[in-house]
């Protein structure tokens, strides 16, 4: 079982959820956005700064923000120890 994290809580985030939920071997455990619902069944996190500092059990994030930040969030997520998952080149 592999352990996400979803950062960017938009439209893409949110298929990517649906996704995650519906993989037999993927636990969705927090999502990362400054502007969450208060329903989410998912530990949430408002900066990626407290989700890089706190986080100790995803073994993926995966990157559901605007193109432009792919590779700062990337290379941030990276750093910590992070795997990262994007679904387009960033760069």
């Amino acid at each position: 079982m592999k352990n996400f994290s979803i950062l960017g809580y938009g439209h893409i985030g949110k298929v990517h959820e649906q996704a995650i939920r519906e993989t037999e071997n993927a636990n969705l455990i927090s999502i990362i956005d400054f502007n969450l619902p208060s329903d989410l069944d998912a530990v949430t996190y408002s900066t990626l700064e407290s989700f890089l500092q706190e986080d100790t059990e995803t073994d993926v994030v995966v990157i559901a923000t605007p193109n432009g930040l792919h590779r700062e969030h990337a290379i941030r997520c990276l750093k910590a120890g992070k795997n990262v998952f994007i679904e387009k080149p960033i760069s």
